[in-house]
């Protein structure tokens, strides 16, 4: 599909569509901050007299953002594909969906790349891959979850908030992990 044709169906089943063109990257690529934006200037609007449409856009829109920001995010770290919206055209189908298991796959896609001594930064659902905890005295409550925090490495050479720069330390560290 074309940028056009993906704006319009962003537009049909939101009601969104940017007015920046700067929002959209390449054909199908879209910032997540625009759909941020929008979502803050529509949230003050929805009372328990809204519309069904208007709840519909606005949970659709949620969905694009958990989707592309959360569960299958790219390693631009800021984009979206538009490509989530033919999952959204009819709300009451996503629970047939399989998502844990597309999310899994997402990851070990992007793990398998990662692997790769060429690449230089990791995608996915990283919240699945969390540490195993050292063991712990019987009168120690484990620590609150998720535990996904201790990949971001205490060393110089990375950038903490964008956890997914430390691919180079992550591999070393999954490299020293022995099987249970």
């Amino acid at each position: 599909m074309s940028r056009a044709q993906y704006l319009d169906l962003l537009q049909q089943f939101t009601g969104f569509r940017p007015q920046d063109e700067t929002a959209v990257s390449g054909a199908s690529r879209m910032a997540l901050t625009a759909i941020r934006q929008h979502l803050e200037i529509l949230h003050p609007d929805i009372t328990g007299e809204t519309d069904d449409l208007h709840i519909h856009r606005y949970t659709r829109l949620v969905l694009l953002l958990l989707f592309g920001g959360v569960l299958f995010p790219n390693t631009s770290g800021n984009l979206v594909s538009l490509r989530f919206l033919h999952h959204l055209q009819q709300l009451d189908d996503l629970p047939q969906y399989s998502c844990g298991a597309a999310v899994l796959a997402y990851l070990y896609r992007h793990m398998c790349r990662a692997s790769m001594g060429t690449q230089s930064d990791v995608s996915g659902f990283l919240l699945l891959l969390q540490p195993p905890l050292p063991p712990l005295p019987p009168d120690v409550e484990p620590p609150f979850l998720p535990l996904a925090t201790r990949w971001v490495l205490r060393r110089g050479n990375y950038r903490a908030i964008d956890a997914h720069h430390n691919l180079p330390l992550v591999r070393d560290v999954l490299d020293m992990l022995e099987g249970a």
